[in-house]
């Protein structure tokens, strides 16, 4: 059927003599049953055909092609399938003829009345091939063409089957109904029924379907430049940008475009293309709500929405830089999210576009740009930010590159970096641990890594792209680094140290490179000061194994001991560095290492301070110091093995978080109907405040309590999901109330993610709960915090616990007799007995001295008892009984399976969080009360030689640090968080550690030392 098409000579010259009328009647009587008058007689000619069937007077001109289409299986076949074949040749000759009949003007405007839609789209139902679905979507496009046949004259069902060709897998039959609807999209009554009508959906698929099937995997400026995307791309935009203008289409387009091909658009060779996407993006964000919904930092990172305003806003085209500040002036104009858009890629274009637009011809991009910058400068919290932008690790990716002339000098180098210098980014595994919980991978993407790999690793040469190098200042890194040099395999790199680098280590690399002949390829080399893991916005890391084994182990030399303190003074004076901030400091006036650790770092910081240009230049002059307070993990161990309530706590100890990320088993919901065998199967989860709304509001509260919110937020989505799908579900949906329609469905997509988040901690919640059943972690917990706060405590309880195989693992015993030890005071043969206990419980596992090396040390250190003990100060300070508000026959509801009907029982069952030793601390020395740490505590001030006395005149501090050696927990850092949130004002507070533990670690490090 195929060659008929291309007998374009024949189609015209019959086009050429038939008048409207008659090409009208010929369309209704090629699909109609007439068909069969004359067609067996002339079923392979089309030129017999044409004579036949419209009558006398055309001259054709062609010879007979019956020779040609002739075969012997169509002589071997029957009358039926003759007639079938026949079909297609005469709806072929029609659907052909119609392809350049509307060319002609007065065709277009004389045959829609004669019903000329009408016939074309009956041909459009019995169409059943792909050329013939082309002509008649050139067809649609060139009635559609003259302005006449605009308003009104295009029914639903033409637009529907436009919308049908729109989705066809012909090459340019997507094109053309595109430029149909197009042309149709002028005037606002046909923008109105292509959106009420699901025309989105379809013309965003086009979008979508070209875009990823060109997408390169590596790099992200990739943009198709074939002939074909361009002329597909250039009418589905300018449609879109009618669309548009309509204000009631805006957040309907917003939630049905590919956004990140909008944006790749606009680095289309195509300026036309490029134009349109510019126009269509500044009219999307003139919606209030797609402003804030672009405006989410996320949002703006994820579909690359940062790069393209830049790209905008530096371009010479005065069109593309008025677009890109129109654009940022539409979402800076929206208060709710002026914050997000100076963290996002807004404040480098503006300070671009405000450089660039000094041309007086361009006066309208200038006020933009000062109207934009002027509603970023009406939020405070973005007044330091405008003016210090930058962090470490992102100045890092951008080779550490410094601007002598301003922002908009470094917002043009990021312009022309950004697609012009890709880039490997090359890490140990010290540096991966650093980068993972703050840099996802479309943010390196974003910088331009295209590749990430481990030093240690065996790796190709790549000679045309530049190296970036993260490690530590080792010596087996930097003869690997050498080694690669040698070896040339980048064009050139950047050595960035994760600490500063040693005068001897210099040194060494210095004269290595020299040896191997390959000091040209090392470009730059620089001190990061990033030796430390930033898990939270308060809470970080210094990632150091083994710490509490590090000091309290006999066996650990004293050079050991002395470079576990330099390795923590190192880290401390990074988030120091980082923060630009000198703090006072605080810290037991003993021997122990929190002393050796604090007079270290103030004699560090000290030196420093005497440093021109150093890294604490720009704030040594604030007024409001912040406080750093350094414990040591040996003046309250029993924080560190007690059985948290809360929901982060509690999950590490059960599942234990590493990274930000936690691994949990889920039952594969399967059988036979399903598809899949039912066997669970592992998951990995992120757990990140910054991007989990719940887990940020939830990872502090009770674990019941969280079940229960998990359980209602699931509820109202559900709630508003089915309530959306019921009023899209009726066939009336259009006439009542189409605006909350609209609005109704926009809301879906988000109620969607949020469903998916809740989903995940679900899993959690139940691999948690599993967990918390089979330990019996309300009785445990329940005993602990009657010891921590010394209150009685039935000593057959106690027992119960301890002997009984079903109730607990071993490590659970071990951890409550171990708090019992260090809180109550108990005597030596009170001790025995419960030790017995365990022994026996322990004697039937298959482990039966498992843990007893660790009960061995604590035993040998007294001294413990003593320092563990906090007895009537935290209780007086808690609104509880001295059973803690605990109803032991609460916990009969656990053993249901269901999470909410548990939560129930277990929120009155666990106790409510009380002040540990930590927070009490830090309580004692920011209020400066009497008789506390606040006066037996060293007093350390870096700006001034101090023989460690506490000064007479000091005021409350805002802002805290609280450092803990030998190990911190989730427990003491919720229950800060809890404290500083209670304050009025409200507090700062910060939480490091050596290393983030769960209890069975930590108890895993006392075992070693036993040993």
């Amino acid at each position: 059927m195929h060659p008929f098409g291309q007998d374009k000579h024949l189609l015209r010259n019959i086009t050429a003599q038939l008048k409207p009328g008659r090409m009208v009647a010929l369309m209704a009587g090629a699909g109609a049953a007439m068909r069969e008058r004359k067609v067996i007689l002339c079923a392979h000619n089309p030129a017999t055909y044409m004579r036949e069937v419209v009558g006398p007077g055309i001259g054709c001109g062609v010879n007979d092609y019956s020779g040609e289409y002739m075969s012997r299986e169509l002589y071997k076949s029957n009358r039926e399938r003759t007639l079938q074949l026949a079909d297609v040749h005469v709806d072929f000759v029609c659907h052909s003829t119609l392809n350049y009949t509307p060319i002609n003007v007065l065709n277009q405007a004389q045959m829609p009345p004669q019903s000329a839609l009408t016939a074309l789209l009956e041909l459009t139902k019995a169409s059943y091939h792909a050329e013939i679905s082309r002509h008649i979507s050139r067809s649609f496009a060139n009635f559609s063409s003259n302005p006449e046949n605009h308003p009104g004259v295009f029914s639903l069902q033409e637009f529907r089957a436009v919308f049908t060709l729109a989705q066809s897998a012909e090459e340019f039959c997507g094109r053309d109904a595109a430029m149909c609807l197009g042309n149709l999209a002028v005037t606002s009554h046909n923008q109105f029924q292509i959106s009420e009508l699901g025309g989105l959906g379809p013309l965003s698929d086009l979008l979508k379907r070209e875009f990823e099937s060109t997408q390169l995997v590596l790099s992200i400026d990739s943009v198709p430049t074939s002939r074909t995307s361009i002329v597909l791309w250039t009418p589905v935009l300018f449609l879109r940008l009618w669309l548009g203008w309509n204000s009631s289409n805006e957040q309907k387009i917003m939630k049905a475009c590919a956004m990140r091909a909008l944006v790749d658009l606009l680095r289309s060779p195509s300026v036309e293309c490029s134009k349109y996407a510019a126009m269509e993006l500044c009219n999307l964000t003139a919606n209030p709500a797609n402003q804030l919904h672009l405006g989410e930092p996320a949002e703006i990172c994820r579909g690359g929405i940062e790069l393209a305003l830049v790209r905008l806003a530096g371009a010479k085209d005065g069109y593309f830089k008025r677009y890109a500040t129109m654009t940022l002036c539409n979402l800076e104009a929206n208060s709710g999210m002026r914050s997000a858009a100076a963290r996002g890629g807004g404040l480098q274009a503006l300070l671009f576009a405000a450089k660039n637009a000094a041309d007086p011809t361009d006066l309208e991009s200038q006020r933009f740009a000062i109207m934009a910058l002027l509603n970023l400068a009406a939020i405070e919290n973005n007044h330091d930010h405008m003016i210090n932008r930058g962090e470490n690790l992102l100045r890092m990716l951008d080779f550490n590159s410094e601007s002598a002339g301003g922002f908009a000098d470094a917002a043009q180098d990021f312009v022309e970096r950004w697609g012009d210098q890709w880039k490997v980014l090359i890490y140990d595994r010290f540096c991966r641990d650093i980068i993972s919980p703050i840099l996802k991978l479309h943010e390196l993407r974003k910088k331009g890594v295209t590749l990430h790999m481990l030093l240690e690793t065996e790796r190709d040469a790549i000679p045309d792209v530049p190296a970036i190098y993260f490690v530590e200042p080792t010596r087996e890194n930097l003869e690997r680094i050498v080694s690669d040099c040698s070896k040339e395999l980048y064009s050139s790199v950047h050595l960035n140290f994760a600490y500063p680098l040693s005068r001897e280590s210099l040194e060494y690399l210095a004269r290595a490179s020299v040896e191997a002949g390959c000091t040209s390829m090392i470009a730059k080399v620089y001190d990061q000061y990033t030796n430390f893991v930033s898990l939270e916005p308060s809470l970080f890391s210094l990632n150091l194994s083994d710490s509490y084994r590090a000091y309290n182990d006999p066996n650990v030399a004293d050079v050991q001991i002395e470079q576990s303190m330099s390795a923590i003074v190192k880290g401390l004076f990074s988030v120091l560095a980082t923060s630009g901030s000198v703090p006072v400091i605080r810290c037991p006036n003993n021997d122990g290492p929190s002393r050796m650790v604090a007079e270290h770092l103030s004699s560090t910081i000290r030196e420093h301070l005497n440093v021109r240009n150093g890294v604490f230049t720009e704030n040594t002059s604030n007024f409001q110091r912040p406080l750093l307070i350094i414990m040591d993990r040996n003046e309250d161990i029993a924080s560190s093995l007690y059985h948290p309530s809360t929901y982060q706590a509690l999950v590490d100890d059960i599942l234990s978080i590493q990274m930000n990320r936690v691994k949990v088993t889920v039952k594969a919901s399967g059988g036979e109907d399903g598809g899949n065998d039912g066997r669970s199967m592992e998951r990995t989860y992120d757990l990140d405040v910054t991007s989990d709304k719940f887990f940020e509001t939830h990872a502090g509260s009770l674990f019941p309590d969280a079940i229960d919110a998990n359980e209602e937020e699931m509820k109202q989505v559900t709630r508003k999901e089915e309530q959306i799908r019921a009023q899209t579900g009726g066939s009336d949906a259009l006439m009542n109330g189409t605006k909350d329609l609209v609005a109704a469905v926009d809301t879906l997509p988000a109620l969607v993610e949020k469903k998916k988040m809740l989903e995940v901690h679900t899993n959690i919640f139940h691999a948690a709960f599993e967990g918390v059943t089979k330990r019996h972690i309300p009785s445990y917990s329940m005993l602990e915090q009657k010891l921590i706060d010394g209150s009685h405590v039935d000593k057959s309880e106690v027992l119960q616990l301890l002997s009984n195989a079903e109730m607990g693992t071993l490590a659970d015993k071990m951890r409550l007799l171990m708090i019992y030890f260090l809180s109550s005071g108990a005597s030596g043969a009170e001790m025995a007995e419960f030790e017995n206990a365990y022994q026996q419980c322990a004697a039937a596992s298959e482990q039966p001295e498992a843990y007893m090396q660790a009960w061995k040390f604590l035993r040998k250190h007294s001294a413990f008892q003593r320092r563990a003990s906090v007895g009537a100060s935290m209780q007086s300070e808690s609104n509880a009984g001295p059973d803690g508000g605990v109803n032991m026959s609460k916990f009969k509801g656990l053993a249901q399976g269901f999470l909410a009907q548990a939560a129930a029982s277990f929120k009155n069952f666990l106790p409510e969080n009380k002040k540990l030793h930590v927070t009490r601390v830090t309580d004692a020395i920011c209020e400066m009360k009497p008789n506390t740490e606040d006066e037996s505590f060293l007093y350390l001030d870096p700006k001034i030689k101090a023989n460690g006395d506490v000064p007479r005149q000091r005021s409350p501090f805002r802002e805290v640090m609280v450092f803990m050696i030998g190990g911190g927990n989730y427990n003491e850092y919720q229950n800060l968080l809890a404290y500083a949130k209670g304050q009025q004002p409200p507090r700062s507070i910060w939480y490091g550690c050596t290393e983030l533990l769960n209890p069975e670690a930590f108890l895993h490090q006392l075992g070693c030392i036993g040993a």
